[in-house]
C-alpha cells in the first residue's frame, strides 16, 4: 500500500521555511541601512575634520592705529625722579607687546639715564607727549622683499611720531626740540588679536618731521 505525506507536516515544513526566508530578507534590510548611515557619519566627520584655509585678520586699520596710537604715548610717558631710565615705560607698555618681545625687553636689563634725565628728576618733570600716525616706514636693508616669513603674512606695520615737553610745577614747560619716531611691527595672536611684536625708535630733531 502507498504511503502518502500528512499534509499538516507539509504546511509546518512549509510554515518554517517562509518564517526563515522573512529573518533573512529582515537582516538583509538592517544591514543595509546600518551600511548607509556608517556612510553619512564617516562623511561628516570627514567634513568636520577638512581644514579650513585661514582667513585674512579681522582687524581693522582703526584698531591697529588705535592699539600703536596708546603704545608710543605710554612708551613716552616718562617720571625721572621715579623711573630709573626710559627703560621704565617699555614695563608699562608690556600689555601691547608679545611674549617674546617681552622677553628682549626682560634680557636688556634697567638702561642708563642720561644728563637730561637726571636734570629732569630733581625738577620733578614729567614728559607730556603728543603723538600721530605718520607716513614714514622703516626700511630694514636686510628684510627680504619677496616673501614674508611663515606665519608672519598678516602683520602691519606702523610708523608714530612722538613729541614731547617736560613740564613740572617749578618750572617752564621744557620743549627738547625732538621727536621719537617709533616703528611698530603688528602680529596676530591667538588668544589676544593683533600685539607690538618689534619697535624701532629714533629721535630727530621736530623741524624734519613736521
Amino acid at each position: 500500500m502507498r504511503n502518502f505525506p500528512d499534509p499538516r507536516r507539509k504546511a509546518l515544513i512549509l510554515k518554517i521555511i517562509g518564517g526563515l526566508l522573512a529573518v533573512v530578507v529582515v537582516i538583509a534590510v538592517v544591514v543595509l541601512l546600518l551600511g548607509q548611515q556608517g556612510s553619512r557619519d564617516a562623511g561628516q566627520v570627514a567634513a568636520t575634520e577638512t581644514p579650513v584655509a585661514s582667513a585674512a585678520p579681522s582687524v581693522t586699520g582703526e584698531d591697529a592705529d588705535a592699539l600703536v596710537l596708546e603704545a608710543a604715548e605710554v612708551l613716552t610717558t616718562w617720571t625721572p625722579a621715579e623711573d630709573g631710565s626710559p627703560r621704565a615705560a617699555e614695563q608699562r607698555a608690556s600689555k601691547y607687546f608679545t611674549g617674546e618681545l617681552n622677553k628682549i625687553m626682560d634680557r636688556q636689563g634697567p638702561g642708563t639715564p642720561s644728563a637730561e634725565w637726571t636734570e629732569m628728576a630733581s625738577e620733578n618733570a614729567v614728559s607730556v607727549p603728543t603723538v600721530r600716525l605718520h607716513d614714514e616706514i622703516h626700511e630694514d636693508e636686510n628684510a627680504s622683499s619677496v616673501k614674508p616669513p611663515a606665519g608672519h603674512e598678516h602683520d602691519l606695520e606702523r610708523t608714530v611720531a612722538a613729541k614731547w615737553v617736560w613740564s613740572g610745577a617749578g618750572m617752564d614747560d621744557k620743549d627738547p626740540g625732538l621727536t621719537c619716531l617709533l616703528y611698530f611691527t603688528l602680529q596676530e595672536t591667538k588668544d589676544h588679536g593683533y600685539l607690538i611684536s618689534s619697535y624701532i625708535y629714533r629721535d630727530v630733531p621736530t623741524r624734519y618731521v613736521e
